[in-house]
């Protein structure tokens, strides 16, 4: 992806927000608002996947940027009545839904949100009619699946859990299978020992993790790059025995036990030589400069730094030196990128 086009990034964290990969979802409009930090509507998906993180407080200041840079933003009103009733501030949630319904009227959204609203004051069957003017709107909108969600949550907080999990289910199935958002939704309280919640939330959470090993973060190789990278700033950098340092941090990092983010990412058995499974993530992640470190203490004899034993037994030789093939011709490629990168022009992909 271009980093230089804020749209790719705004929408990408759109997509994530709505699958439940939150973090990741904050970190790409992060991404784009620092890019066009005077775009409303690239402020606005920033707030919205802070909304769904449960980040509420920073959801209403981007919500309120928003609206700031334009006031008619329709998107900026029409969600911001979520932030203050997932905030307590009932007052405040019954202004928003005011000011949006005056410009949607009809909003099914805005009716989702307002039914929230009465069942959160215990008015049942307030909270029932504005329920039945989201679910009787006619056309499915890009955000429908919110509105099934607020009116999920306004049936589960007046003790109609049927209800509450059939339009709960249709949110999920139009565009928001978000495990961790219904898992951690206060309104489902009373849905969290429920059979059929937690079947759904056990679908749910399948295809979460699903999206989570696709495109999740952090990137499991990600502590070994920074444990390789800042031993060369540590006590023994510039005594030349930066390198050495570097493996023995390397060799201490796979010797630990436990969540090692490294080993436990192929199935146990899958791949038995724990260097060489580093060194084929390191190269997915085109991170040469370590995995070439890796392989050039990989065989047996000595160094600079003095005598090393292999890393890889005989039967994984061949291994290693097809994948010091691939370094060379990857730090070849890397090495090309400014160039490539120049002939490619604005709004493509580059390497």
């Amino acid at each position: 992806m271009n980093p230089s086009c804020h749209q790719a990034s705004a929408w990408t964290g759109i997509v994530y927000c709505h699958v439940g990969l939150h973090q990741e979802a904050i970190e790409k409009g992060a991404v784009a608002v620092a890019s066009n930090p005077d775009d409303p509507m690239t402020i606005w998906s920033l707030g919205h996947s802070k909304q769904l993180a449960g980040e509420f407080e920073e959801a209403k200041e981007y919500f309120a940027r928003t609206l700031r840079l334009e006031p008619t933003h329709v998107w900026g009103n029409i969600f911001f009545p979520g932030v203050h009733l997932y905030s307590g501030r009932l007052d405040r949630a019954e202004e928003k839904i005011r000011i949006a319904t005056q410009l949607v009227p009809k909003d099914p959204l805005v009716a989702g949100w307002e039914a929230l609203l009465w069942a959160k004051r215990g008015e049942t069957r307030k909270a029932e009619q504005a329920a039945r003017r989201t679910l009787s709107h006619q056309r499915v909108l890009t955000y429908s699946h919110h509105a099934y969600h607020a009116v999920a949550a306004a049936f589960a907080v007046i003790g109609n859990p049927a209800r509450a999990l059939s339009v709960l289910k249709k949110a999920a199935g139009t565009g928001l299978p978000n495990y961790p958002l219904f898992r951690d939704d206060p309104h489902f309280a009373t849905l969290r020992n429920h059979p059929e919640f937690l079947r759904l939330l056990a679908g749910l959470k399948r295809e979460w993790e699903f999206y989570k090993r696709e495109f999740g973060y952090p990137n499991p190789v990600e502590p070994l790059c920074a444990t390789l990278r800042n031993a060369e700033s540590g006590p023994e950098s510039g005594t030349g025995k930066s390198s050495g340092t570097r493996l023995e941090k390397f060799l201490s990092y796979l010797g630990e036990t436990g969540s090692n983010p490294i080993t436990s990412c192929w199935p146990s058995g899958s791949w038995p030589i724990r260097p060489l499974r580093c060194v084929f993530s390191l190269l997915i992640h085109l991170d040469v400069e370590s995995a070439q470190l890796i392989l050039s203490r990989g065989s047996c004899g000595s160094t600079a730094d003095g005598p090393t034993t292999s890393l890889f037994p005989s039967l994984y030789r061949n291994h290693a030196s097809w994948f010091r093939v691939i370094c060379r011709a990857l730090s070849a490629v890397l090495g090309l990128r400014p160039a490539l990168r120049f002939l490619s022009g604005p709004g493509v992909l580059v390497l």
